[in-house]
């Protein structure tokens, strides 16, 4: 039957078919969803959880359906996305009796925007009102690509997360250095607000995009870049920030002493770690900030190994920690950089030989590089085999 009409095909119970439902694969359920009214609602409780406004033919169902898109849980857009999402998911809009849905039934949780763009132009006209249209229930928000911002844009998009009090997890992938006017408007509302101000407590931030997370390249920024981050002018609470993914030293600097209570896991994108990459390093050396709580950290490199992220960091309670690097030179001509590195996570916990709570140490290549063989760790690594300490190798 053709979908156009979006007639029933079938008198079937609905109960029966969103048990059969349940079964199929995602393709299989969102071809069910386009086949009529019915169906589109049944299917919409397995299926819409993720909607993709790229597939128009879905788009077009849910714009016939004024009560599908309370299914809607994760949005993904491209970056120029030319359609307000309230006209796609119903919100705002003036619906007949006895047909009505109403603004709290949405609980989309989740805006992802996918896309390059070399414009420093707003990336969409509807981003910002999308944001303000799900601030009750967002919790998450990314912007997976480089996008070049202007400046006060890039404010008005962290004003607009501001206030989405359920956020938890933030992704913008490129720095934005903001004049000091914008600044102290943060930092002015920080102070009036007082104790009163309820700040979306983020338990994630990801400062680099997804290719750069996989592919590391060199990514120039420096603090004042990041400087938005700072607690006293941060329109977010980082005090119970759990992960970081970051790309370059410039951010880990301003937000390492803010979460150094907190931080579970920090994942470090930085394709050539060295002294210069810090502004203080030296300082930092010699007074490292302690961060009290890390379990997990992995290092990312492009061609060969560096650490100076080491030198400046203390993470007594460490159980893993991953090395990763994009290169098909053989590991052997690094030798002398893995005996570095071994050297400086003994110094990780002081007082001890090495982190004690460190069960683990992974090492992930590329494919066409050969794995490196037990007796070729232990001697990377003297000081972790001798503390029996377990290697493992995986293909990134």
């Amino acid at each position: 039957m053709s979908t156009s009409t979006f007639s029933s095909p079938l008198n079937v119970d609905s109960d029966v078919l969103d048990y059969i439902f349940g079964f199929l694969p995602a393709s299989d359920q969102e071809s069910c969803a386009k086949v009529c009214m019915e169906w589109l609602e049944i299917a919409g409780r397995h299926t819409l959880p993720l909607l993709d406004i790229s597939d128009r033919e879905l788009v077009h169902a849910i714009r016939k359906s004024p009560t599908v898109a309370r299914y809607v849980r994760r949005i993904i857009a491209p970056i120029n996305f030319d359609h307000p999402f309230h006209d796609i998911t119903f919100i705002d809009r003036t619906l007949e009796l006895p047909v009505r849905f109403e603004r709290r039934c949405m609980a989309t949780e989740s805006l992802e925007f996918q896309g390059v763009r070399a414009s420093a132009l707003p990336p969409s006209i509807f981003m910002l009102p999308s944001i303000i249209t799900f601030s009750t229930t967002l919790r998450r928000f990314a912007l997976d690509h480089d996008c070049r911002m202007a400046p006060v844009f890039f404010y008005e998009l962290l004003q607009a997360l501001g206030q989405c009090k359920q956020l938890e997890s933030l992704t913008l992938a490129n720095p934005v250095y903001l004049e000091p006017v914008f600044l102290q408007s943060f930092r002015n509302f920080n102070v009036l607000a007082g104790n009163s101000l309820e700040r979306p407590r983020l338990e994630l931030i990801q400062l680099v995009s997804a290719s750069h997370r996989e592919r590391p390249r060199v990514h120039t920024a420096n603090t004042a870049d990041y400087a938005w981050l700072a607690d006293d002018l941060c329109p977010f609470d980082l005090h119970s920030l759990k992960e970081i993914i970051a790309g370059s030293a410039a951010p880990m600097e301003v937000l390492l002493p803010t979460v150094k209570d907190s931080l579970l896991r920090l994942e470090y994108c930085c394709p050539f770690d060295t002294k210069e990459s810090w502004s203080k390093f030296e300082k930092l050396r010699c007074t490292p900030i302690h961060l009290s709580r890390l379990r997990s950290l992995e290092l990312h490199f492009l061609l060969a190994p560096s650490s100076c992220i080491l030198d400046v960091v203390r993470a007594p309670m460490l159980d893993t920690f991953s090395l990763k690097w994009v290169t098909r030179i053989d590991p052997n001509h690094f030798i002398s950089r893995w005996r570095d590195i071994d050297e400086k996570l003994s110094q990780l916990s002081p007082g001890q030989d090495y982190p004690r709570h460190l069960g683990c140490i992974t090492l992930v290549h590329l494919k066409e590089i050969e794995s490196p063989s037990a007796q070729w760790l232990a001697y990377c690594f003297r000081r972790a085999s001798e503390k029996h300490i377990n290697f493992t190798t995986e293909i990134a």
